[in-house]
């Protein structure tokens, strides 16, 4: 999904207000994936490290 569209095609305010949330929570769950990832990657090497 790409976040940086415009909407031109409706002038529906709940709808564009709407999308623009949606939007906002995509782009924060992909920055929560990405530090999700790195605390993982951190946690398996300090396992690694304790054997």
């Amino acid at each position: 999904m790409k976040t940086n569209r415009m909407f031109s095609k409706t002038n529906i305010k709940p709808f564009i207000q709407d999308m623009e949330h949606v939007i906002k929570a995509v782009e924060l769950l992909t920055k929560y994936q990405a530090l999700l990832s790195s605390d993982i990657d951190v946690l398996e090497q300090t396992g690694e490290q304790i054997r």
